[in-house]
């Protein structure tokens, strides 16, 4: 019995090193996932003025779905439509979908589901999520990631900050400072010009000054200030101005605006174009999403053995001489054991 058990528990360890990879293999996973841990940053209440989009390339046939995170601001149930165009905000429209968003479920993304689109590898596509109904603002926002590292965190304030100007000052704690995000209830360039200068206190020259692009919305939401890396400024204090000339309300605690600040050099991952608003490219930040086709695992080994023919069976067979000699090794190892005379103790 114990001479067969050597041979049976080396061949069950491998059938069920095969059957676990075949396991993993037929489930679905996404092609393209946008993660954000923890999620930070908000675009604000999601408008028919600002409806936030994103370009993307599909690596997999039979794009089907796409998930978007979203997270509720009004506590009321609402309504989205998901807009799919062919390779960019100006493309041909091929899908619209409508989602039932409900304030007391918050999926960590929800799910938009289309008929599928089959020869979809390779193509670059672009979606935009936007209210429904006639209504001017969604009762939820999207998540953004913002390419690069979070830096200072001064947090969501709980007063409204109806100056014309607002500011506040910070330590950076990392260099390569590129980006500020201010907490914002409500801001319409419409209204009338907004402008960020930031300078490192105690000095006198404006190392940036940035003038948003009109139009710009944001009912809510963070609004984002980026510039060229300022090199070097771990340890430096620097302080910022927004003026808004009444065309914003801003969110901020003890008089000061609530903000984040960003580092790091620019830089995305390959198939991700950026961000829209409004229809207006934003490389430099990303909606938090996944895409899913009818790609698998096993679609994915599939490709992964034309590519590389008879070398992938080579290291097939030495995996499996490598277990077959590993436990043949432990079972040499269980006899000698074995044979170890045992003294008895007096």
């Amino acid at each position: 019995m114990g001479r067969i058990a050597s041979v049976l528990w080396p061949i069950g360890l491998i059938l069920a090193g095969l059957l676990v990879p075949l396991w993993y293999g037929l489930r679905e996973h996404p092609d393209l996932a946008v993660r954000s841990t923890p999620r930070r940053t908000h675009g604000g209440l999601i408008g028919i003025e600002a409806a936030p989009g994103q370009r993307f390339l599909s690596e997999g046939p039979g794009l089907k779905r796409i998930d978007v995170a979203l997270t509720p601001i009004i506590q009321f149930p609402g309504e989205l439509e998901l807009v799919l165009r062919a390779d960019s905000q100006h493309g041909e429209v091929l899908r619209r979908v409508t989602l039932l968003l409900d304030p007391k479920r918050r999926p960590q993304f929800n799910a938009f589901e289309f008929e599928p689109i089959e020869d979809s590898t390779g193509r670059y596509y672009h979606f935009e999520v936007r209210p429904t109904g006639g209504d001017l603002f969604a009762t939820h926002a999207v998540w953004i990631r913002y390419h690069g590292n979070a830096g200072y965190d001064a947090p969501w304030g709980d007063e409204f900050l109806e100056t014309q100007t607002v500011e506040n000052s910070f330590l950076s704690p990392l260099d390569d400072l590129r980006a500020v995000a201010v907490v914002c209830e409500d801001l319409s360039t419409t209204r009338g010009p907004v402008r960020f200068e930031l300078w490192e206190s105690g000095e006198s020259k404006t190392l940036v000054s940035v003038d948003l692009p009109s139009p710009t919305v944001i009912r809510t939401g963070y609004l984002f200030f980026s510039f060229p890396p300022i090199p070097n400024c771990a340890g430096k204090r620097f302080s910022f101005r927004v003026t808004s000339d009444g065309a914003a309300k801003f969110v901020g605690r003890k008089g000061s605006v609530s903000f984040k600040s960003f580092h790091g050099v620019p830089g995305g991952r390959p198939g991700l174009q950026g961000m829209t608003q409004s229809g207006e490219p934003l490389t430099d930040r990303d909606l938090v999403f996944r895409t899913w086709s009818s790609k698998t695992r096993l679609t994915e080994l599939r490709e992964a053995y034309d590519r590389a023919g008879w070398k992938l069976w080579a290291a097939m067979i030495c995996w499996v001489a490598s277990v077959l000699a590993i436990s043949r090794a432990f079972s040499t190892l269980g006899i000698m054991w074995n044979r170890v005379p045992v003294s008895d103790s007096q």
